[in-house]
């Protein structure tokens, strides 16, 4: 199943800390519950303070805009997270965030180690790509002005933030990124552990 996410599509909904409000982009299951085997969100931080509590769960956050930020987890060297940068934690340890330079706005990944073996990263660039997934899900988010993307034989088109889910994959799957300006995007792919299955 093949999803085009609009802004306006995310779910608002306050932080588990109350300091603040994440806007949730997709999950798996999609009840509302803490247990759930992944979560794709979005959030404005304005100001220092702790994140939120995650048990059993694993984390993977990078910076949208702003400056970034320094994270302080635990008793690990501190670690600054700038522009596209991704840094895996676990959910369950105290982390501290300081704001560098003001707000910043990050994506954020939560989920199940062994529900989920996950792979993220950010693609960049003028050129078209094509990638080959056998991931059961898929998240492409976009950050460029607009971008083209090809999915068995469908095309889509992304304006910034949008937000391409493609979910319950039973076989691999190719996708073309068409792009003739720069290409600015996060790719998630979700692959199902087999001891889930």
């Amino acid at each position: 199943m093949i999803h085009l996410l609009k802004l306006h599509d995310f779910q608002k909904m306050p932080w588990k800390n109350g300091l603040g409000f994440t806007f949730e982009i997709a999950r798996k299951p999609s009840a509302e519950t803490d247990d759930f085997d992944w979560r794709v969100s979005m959030a404005d931080v304005k100001n220092d303070g702790e994140f939120s509590y995650f048990s059993g769960k694993k984390r993977i956050i990078s910076t949208l805009s702003g400056i970034g930020m320094q994270l302080s987890i635990a008793d690990q060297p501190h670690v600054d997270i700038c522009s596209r940068n991704l840094f895996a934690f676990d959910g369950e340890q105290p982390v501290y965030c300081r704001l560098l330079n003001g707000p910043i706005r990050d994506l954020n990944l939560i989920y199940r180690a062994d529900k989920v073996f996950p792979r993220m990263q950010w693609l960049t660039g003028s050129h078209s790509q094509t990638i080959l997934s056998a991931a059961q899900d898929m998240l492409i988010f976009n950050m460029a002005d607009v971008m083209q993307v090809s999915v068995a034989a469908q095309s889509y088109t992304l304006e910034a933030f949008d937000c391409l889910k493609i979910s319950n994959q039973d076989e691999a799957l190719t996708l073309q990124l068409l792009q003739n300006s720069a290409k600015d995007c996060c790719l998630i792919e979700l692959f199902e552990c087999s001891s889930s299955r």
